[in-house]
């Protein structure tokens, strides 16, 4: 491969992503803000699981959301204590609890018994990230949130995915071709854009309710 077809691959990439900005679901991705203000009205908890490279967007929602939203805009000092807070709960990064249940119930229950231990309630949310739609662990942690009446938000790019049909809030980003770009082709089709995607989504919930807070508190 020489250097002009590296250039090429390289603009092929970013104009696909340009093509599937055209597709974003705005509308339900203000549904997703909109259930994270009310969480954090109501003092409720934002979980957050997914798998493989999902892991790492959850990770960066849950941070960016406890985090970023409260600091200064140069990032030099944290608001006003009295400024209410909002919790975020990672079920991804606790390797003794994942392990645990893992040993003691199988991979389909590393989340769920997570929440079931840290008492999920009805003023909590979930964001589960799967691009097929159909990992099990993520739908046995839907079930347990809906269990206990709270709300659910589906990040995929398959809108028939099982997360998808039972979420409250379906966030699905597609595509309107296949990929040419190595690596996210065939049952893989525009993984990397959806995992982009991902983190986005991540970023702009987080300014939303940064915005919302500093109008509210400050």
């Amino acid at each position: 491969m020489d250097r002009n077809e590296t250039e090429e691959l390289i603009r092929s990439y970013f104009d696909e992503k340009k093509d599937a900005l055209s597709r974003l679901p705005i509308s339900r991705l203000t549904d997703a803000a909109d259930l994270v203000w009310r969480a954090y009205e109501n003092k409720g908890t934002i979980y957050g699981c997914g798998n493989g490279g999902n892991a790492g967007a959850v990770s960066n929602l849950l941070n960016d959301l406890g985090t970023h939203t409260f600091v200064t805009d140069d990032k030099t000092k944290p608001l006003p204590r009295d400024v209410p807070r909002l919790r975020c709960l990672d079920l991804c990064t606790n390797t003794t609890a994942i392990t645990a249940f893992l040993n003691d119930f199988g991979s389909y229950y590393i989340f769920s018994k997570q929440l079931e231990t840290y008492r999920v309630g009805e003023n909590d949310i979930i964001f589960g990230y799967s691009g097929s739609g159909s990992s099990r662990n993520i739908i046995e942690a839907f079930e347990t949130v809906k269990g206990a009446g709270g709300k659910t938000v589906a990040v995929s790019r398959n809108p028939e995915g099982a997360i998808v049909k039972i979420a409250d809030v379906p966030v699905v980003f597609t595509f309107g071709r296949p990929s040419e770009f190595p690596g996210q082709q065939a049952s893989n089709d525009n993984n990397f854009h959806y995992e982009g995607f991902g983190f986005d989504l991540g970023h702009v919930i987080t300014g939303i309710m940064r915005k919302r807070v500093m109008e509210k508190y400050l």
